[in-house]
């Protein structure tokens, strides 16, 4: 085998490389994670495009909470939130529809800035200065702070509660950073007011929610308070928790102006129906029917306002069912409650009713008709029981 000879190693051009290549490799890195900060803290900003509609569920669980850490039943009310895009700068039209279609479904227009904040619009869309409250839901307890994780005091206006009352205080910040931030708004007071002559009392609320950057909207919340109310029979108190769910994404296949002239009708429409100005009814309902609706939440929500137009003055919802699913004797609250709660547990809106003084019954509902598949469902669900359709009062 031959020898290496005469070769000489340049140590100083090498030990040169060495270094440059490492300073090289650590400015690379360093700028990794510089820009990896940037994007884990840049600004969340909420952005719809004009003809998009964005679909959530609402799911609000109130429990009345008894004396001695006790817990009363537990009612759930479900509804389908669609966010429709109808022009630019976050015009957004809110269909609020009940399960089956009813006539409480309602579409309000708002505004919505990038940081989250949603004010109400009038059939003008001229803006006021509060948004809308759906039970004890409203966008505005979603509000999106800069980057920083530590926390802000925040100026929210909440709708359920009344104008005087409003602005309130709070605090948010951000738990969460990457491509879906989380966001924490704390109420740290009470609010109370008196509504005639009740006192109520909204306390210790406070929201999560995740923001997905990539689709440019909040895709999941929860909210949790306790509500007081004050009746003839004294103080109650409830545990209200909200859930909200992203449910979809996706494009109208509208023109967002015949969307926009769309949705203004059917607002006039509700706010002329519900002032009861009938001298009005002519002329919105030919708004209403000259206006090209395709979409099948908006199309709903107008065969319902023709129908109270054609119909003046008829009780909304005159008629709402439920399965009663068992009855018995006061005497059986126990055992009614335990059943009740499995319902619940199984996903259905369970609670509690006595429609005669000797006599409680568990119910499923209500729902606006009767439906086969439903109370079949039931029936597999609780073999050991008879359920069957009864009318309830709406």
């Amino acid at each position: 085998m031959g020898r290496l000879v005469g070769v000489h190693w340049n140590t100083g051009r090498l030990k040169k490389q060495v270094t440059i290549a490492a300073s090289v490799a650590g400015l690379f890195l360093f700028a990794i994670g510089i820009l990896a900060f940037v994007i884990a803290l840049r600004p969340c900003r909420l952005s719809f495009d004009p003809g998009q509609v964005v679909s959530y569920k609402l799911r609000t669980t109130s429990t009345e909470l008894l004396a001695e850490n006790a817990k009363g039943m537990s009612r759930v009310e479900e509804r389908q939130l669609s966010l429709v895009c109808t022009g630019p700068d976050n015009e957004i039209a809110l269909i609020s529809s009940a399960p089956g279609g009813s006539r409480r479904d309602k579409v309000t227009m708002l505004e919505f800035s990038p940081e989250g904040s949603a004010l109400r619009l009038d059939s003008a869309a001229r803006p006021g200065d509060l948004g809308v409250a759906i039970g004890f839901f409203d966008f505005n307890l979603l509000p999106l702070p800069a980057g920083s994780e530590q926390p802000k005091d925040v100026s929210i206006t909440y709708a359920v509660l009344p104008s005087g009352r409003n602005p309130v205080q709070g605090k948010v910040r951000r738990t969460k950073s990457g491509t879906t931030p989380e966001f924490q708004l704390k109420l740290p007071t009470s609010v109370e007011w008196l509504e005639g002559n009740h006192y109520l009392q909204i306390r210790d609320l406070t929201s999560l929610y995740r923001f997905n950057t990539a689709k440019g909207v909040i895709d999941q919340a929860t909210i949790k308070l306790i509500a007081g109310v004050e009746r003839e029979d004294g103080e109650h108190r409830y545990a209200i928790e909200i859930v909200l769910k992203l449910d979809d994404i996706r494009q109208s296949g509208e023109e967002p102006k015949r969307l926009r002239d769309a949705v203004l009708a059917s607002a006039e429409a509700q706010e002329v129906i519900e002032g009861d100005r009938r001298e009005r009814f002519p002329a919105v309902a030919e708004r209403l029917r000259v206006a090209d609706i395709g979409l099948p939440q908006l199309r709903a929500l107008a065969e319902h306002l023709m129908d109270d137009i054609r119909h003046p003055g008829a009780q909304a919802d005159p008629k709402a069912y439920a399965v009663r699913l068992a009855s018995g004797s006061p005497r059986d609250r126990v055992a009614a409650e335990v059943l009740a709660h499995q319902a619940v547990a199984g996903g259905y809106r369970a609670y509690l009713a006595s429609p005669s003084a000797d006599r409680l019954a568990v119910l499923i509902g209500p729902y606006p008709a009767p439906d086969p598949i439903v109370i079949a469902a039931v029936a597999r669900a609780f073999p050991d029981h008879r359920p069957q359709w009864i009318e309830v009062q709406p």
